[in-house]
């Protein structure tokens, strides 16, 4: 039993490394790199790509996952 009951789990990243930790939560988010592709092509359920870099991509897919989240899905 979890201590804190459900979790929704969330990961962002940009890079090679990020991979594994992307594959394992509830809502992957990928970014793209400095050089605006995406590291991964491979199918990643439910995997989006925010069509910017850094931080002003995490920024797009975090307020893009919140908005969702807050209209009940």
């Amino acid at each position: 039993m979890r201590q804190f009951g459900e979790i929704t789990t969330v990961a962002i990243g940009d890079t090679y490394n990020d991979i594994p930790m992307i594959k394992e939560v509830d809502y992957p988010i990928l970014v793209q790199g400095p050089d605006k592709t995406y590291v991964v092509s491979e199918d990643i359920a439910k995997l989006r790509r925010i069509d910017d870099i850094g931080p002003a991509g995490w920024n797009i897919g975090i307020i893009d996952l919140l908005k969702e989240m807050g209209n009940g899905h």
